[in-house]
């Protein structure tokens, strides 16, 4: 039987992701609130926190406070093509890479996302997909809203494509190589009027 542990609680905590940040095989545990503590809506505008922890000491540390409004997604992923993992988290404030580096959590802004005004800003979710030996985002902007958009590379912001635009609340996105042809598909679920989930393909025609 498994046993339980409370470890901490973090009101409007949202994500949790296991980050391999040394590529030593011990992650440390990331949480991120959706808000911050005090955040009211509509426009929710006010820092929110990302904390981490280490498996077994389970001390509360904050990674940064530097986000800002709503964050709702985060993808793990080997961004520098060595063992060590980062993450990139969704926002209001846009797209954010988070890397550990010589003892420090380092962060960079890769997009804004969409510039519409606050809070109808920034994005909700962020995923990366391989195509090929290539790797590329893809992302719900503005925030929970109508647009799947792509990025054609993955350093800086690049060139941005949006894949659809007809979508109704969108709220999440995975990405899966369904079909085995070394392409990954996009996968997004739509919370708002037709309630259903979309796949997205590589177009090679």
């Amino acid at each position: 039987l498994w046993s339980i542990r409370e470890i901490d609680r973090m009101p409007r905590s949202h994500r949790i992701r296991f980050v391999d940040t040394e590529g030593n095989g011990k992650p440390v545990v990331v949480v991120l609130p959706i808000t911050g503590v005090e955040a009211v809506g509509p426009d929710f505008r006010t820092p929110v926190p990302i904390f981490y922890y280490h498996p077994g000491e389970w001390t509360r540390m904050t990674l940064t406070e530097a986000e800002e409004g709503q964050m709702h997604g985060a993808f793990v992923t080997r961004w520098d093509g060595s063992q060590r993992e980062a993450f990139l988290n969704a926002s209001s404030l846009g797209i954010t890479l988070n890397r550990y580096i010589n003892g420090k959590w380092m962060r960079e802004t890769l997009t804004k996302g969409d510039p519409g005004p606050w809070p109808r800003s920034g994005a909700s979710d962020i995923v990366v997909v391989a195509v090929g030996e290539d790797r590329r985002l893809s992302a719900i902007e503005p925030f929970n809203g109508k647009q799947i958009v792509g990025y054609a590379r993955t350093e800086g912001t690049g060139q941005s494509q949006v894949i659809d635009d007809r979508l109704e609340n969108t709220h999440t996105m995975a990405v899966a190589d369904l079909d085995g042809d070394g392409h990954d598909e996009i996968i997004a679920g739509v919370r708002g009027g037709s309630k259903q989930v979309f796949l997205y393909t590589r177009d090679t025609s």
